[in-house]
């Protein structure tokens, strides 16, 4: 991979460990990078890539990988990986691609399910079929966790549409250009992008630089007891063990009431 010089005016301090910046260079690199519209990827070890050996050495982010909204709209969890030095000035750099795990979508209610004159019945159905044996506790957790997932699958159910419906639809579809702009504006703040022009309705764009930002904050390994620990599973039990550590254990105990008052 060919060196590139240092990436806008933000990084000029950052991407040499001394002397003096040439800004007529880095002013041309960013305006080619802007108008190829790529972005660099975070880099995970070592802040320099080249070195001139020296008594006094000079250090320099010279290596570094490139890549367009495309990219990361197929691999969100993307970034850098320095590897050992081994007899060369300049650092290898390894690639990482990936995307992120799925967040479980919390269960909400929805005020509009009450438009639906047969929910009550339904949820009163529902709440009956399910008779699970314990404690009070138990019984009411069973009888909710079976009750959300009959909502969700009766939300997800298809039926024709009704005439008041259809005209709510058409409604609906006249706003579209309104929703589309809420959605451009939403995600132009969470880029933090101010050079794009205001008529720009290309949301991967903003996609593309709001993961940017999330991928800034993965955390791909940990050096925990002079042992590397990797993967998620592996990542969570780690914090999840650290923090039980200062906060202690769960009390064992279950609350018991009467059913039957209930």
């Amino acid at each position: 991979m060919s060196p590139i010089i240092p990436i806008g005016y933000a990084q000029q301090f950052s991407d040499k460990n001394g002397g003096v910046p040439n800004l007529v260079d880095i002013n041309s690199a960013q305006n080619l990078l802007n108008d190829l519209n790529l972005c660099e990827p975070p880099l995970v070890g070592r802040k320099f890539t080249w070195t001139n050996g020296q008594i006094d050495p000079t250090w320099v982010r010279l290596d570094r990988f490139l890549v367009n909204p495309a990219w990361i709209s197929l691999f969100p969890r993307v970034h850098q990986t320095s590897l050992p030095r081994l007899g060369f000035d300049h650092v290898p750099l390894r690639l990482e691609a990936g995307v992120f795990l799925p967040k479980v979508k919390r269960f909400r209610f929805e005020q509009v399910w009450f438009l639906e004159n047969n929910l009550g019945e339904l949820i009163q159905e529902w709440w009956l079929e399910n008779a699970p044996e314990g404690c009070g506790a138990f019984i009411l957790a069973k009888k909710l966790k079976r009750l959300k997932g009959k909502l969700r699958e009766w939300a997800k159910e298809t039926r024709s549409l009704t005439l008041e419906e259809n005209q709510r639809q058409n409604e609906l579809l006249t706003s579209l250009n309104t929703l589309l702009k809420q959605e451009e504006i939403y995600w132009r703040q969470r880029s933090r992008v101010k050079w794009v022009k205001e008529g720009d309705e290309n949301t991967k764009f903003f996609h593309a630089f709001a993961n940017g930002r999330r991928n800034r904050n993965y955390i791909p390994r940990l050096l925990v007891n002079n042992n590397l620990v990797e993967g998620s599973k592996e990542l969570g039990r780690t914090f999840a063990n650290h923090f039980r550590s200062y906060f202690g254990s769960n009390e064992g105990f279950r609350f018991l009431f009467s059913w039957n008052t209930l």
